[in-house]
């Protein structure tokens, strides 16, 4: 027995009261903002000095403490919000039941962003790591694996990406603007609202320029209490590189957000196949348009692994520093600055006696060669509701033919390379001025 788009957007207003309670219990829970560090730009500048310098050391790290306060406090109305869709009739159909099955998830997942936020308040690594481990999973033994071969790999040829040959279709004059002119946080917005505007079918998100966070992100749920895309104040990109974020963090990230709120889903904490969808798209970008190809994120599993076998920051660090291509140059400090900090955010003994590592990223990498199977089977369409996870994406398979969710989902327009053109009148208006 299937069920259809149609009767899951029909279903979808029958349980819209307890959706809305839950998503709005839930719209303050981001795990990413509890296990940011307080005056995390500084501490980074700071540490990348002394690596440069030759020195690597455990970086200290506080948390917003009224951020995990706000954060418990919501136990109590999440688990009563647990009792009242537990004591909901039996669904019927399968779509009641696909729809009570993924919020039913996604509010599970809140209620362990509080036991998170108890556990970084109360400085325990051990229950930390334990919910992590539940909300992102651990990387597989094939994939720490393949990450050693790949890392080992670019150290040997000196490489950190790898050239691909074909055919460019921009001339050199406007590849050299692209790649050679900065823009900022406030080109980078507009140029985010612009691709949202391109979507008339779709309500565009509010962009939020802000010095609290330390990369580009869109949160479905956020401190402000409602969905997001936030903008380092001082994060600086070249047009190209514009481009492919649009196409990562709008065309992928913001525009399945949109196609889960169709059928009346929510965005859960699983974001193997979100963050893989949109890792499929940088890679076909970057092998059409700057005539490259990386598997660098095999550098966040090397460095779980590491973490969870108990090295401390400053010792994983230093193994992921030496495990570079001395062709990053000065950059490496800062690429291993990333690769480490991302994978450690959120402990409160950067000595890592527990084996902490937030798992999160893994999905850079295991998400990319899942989504990559899905398209390679001709499963891409289901891809468009990447946002609501792994486990709800494979029961939609089972639920729903291809060629319904073809038909009736926001999909993905491919406008990176009109956002090109736009980008590239852009930069060379300013150059002119």
């Amino acid at each position: 027995m299937k069920t259809t788009i149609s009767q899951l957007v029909t279903t979808a207003l029958k349980y819209r009261t307890i959706r809305v309670k839950i998503r709005n219990a839930t719209s303050t829970l981001n795990p990413v903002d509890l296990v940011t560090p307080v005056g995390i730009s500084d501490i980074k500048r700071e540490w990348i000095r002394k690596v440069q310098s030759g020195v690597f050391v455990n970086p200290k790290f506080e948390y917003n403490q009224e951020l995990l306060d706000n954060a418990i406090a919501l136990r109590p109305e999440l688990e009563k919000l647990r009792s009242e869709l537990n004591s909901l009739p039996a669904p019927e159909d399968y779509a009641s039941q696909f729809i009570l099955e993924q919020i039913g998830a996604v509010l599970e997942d809140g209620i362990g962003t509080t036991f998170l936020a108890e556990a970084i308040k109360n400085g325990r690594d051990n229950d930390s790591a334990d919910i992590i481990a539940q909300k992102y999973g651990l990387p597989s033994d094939e994939s720490v694996s393949n990450a050693i071969e790949i890392v080992l790999n670019n150290d040997a040829k000196n490489k950190f990406e790898h050239d691909i040959k074909q055919n460019h279709p921009y001339p050199q004059v406007n590849l050299d603007v692209l790649n050679g002119k900065k823009l900022e946080a406030k080109e980078i917005k507009d140029i985010f609202e612009w691709t949202m505007k391109s979507y008339p079918m779709a309500e565009s998100w509010p962009v939020v320029i802000t010095d609290k966070c330390t990369s580009i992100d869109v949160r479905d749920k956020s401190s402000y209490g409602h969905p997001v895309i936030v903008i380092p104040e001082n994060r600086k990109v070249t047009g190209m590189e514009l481009a492919k974020l649009a196409g990562h963090e709008i065309e992928c990230h913001w525009r399945c957000s949109v196609n889960a709120g169709l059928i009346g889903c929510l965005k859960a904490d699983d974001e193997l196949l979100y963050e893989g969808l949109a890792a499929v798209k940088d890679k076909n970008f970057s092998r059409r348009y700057l005539e490259k190809f990386e598997i660098n994120s095999v550098y966040y599993i090397l460095a779980m692994h590491e973490a969870m076998s108990g090295y401390s920051f400053e010792k994983v660090a230093k193994i992921i520093y030496d495990y570079l291509p001395e062709c990053l140059g000065d950059r490496k400090a800062a690429i291993a600055w990333r690769y480490t900090y991302r994978v450690f955010r959120g402990i409160t003994n950067p000595e890592n006696p527990d084996g902490y590592a937030f798992t999160k990223d893994r999905a850079y990498y295991e998400g990319w060669r899942y989504a990559r199977d899905l398209i390679d089977e001709g499963k891409e369409a289901y891809l468009n509701f990447s946002t609501i996870g792994r486990k709800s994406i494979e029961r939609l398979m089972d639920l729903i033919d291809v060629e319904d969710i073809e038909a009736h989902v926001v999909n993905d327009r491919n406008l990176q390379e009109k956002s090109l053109e736009k980008i590239l009148r852009c930069l060379n208006y300013n150059g002119s001025n």
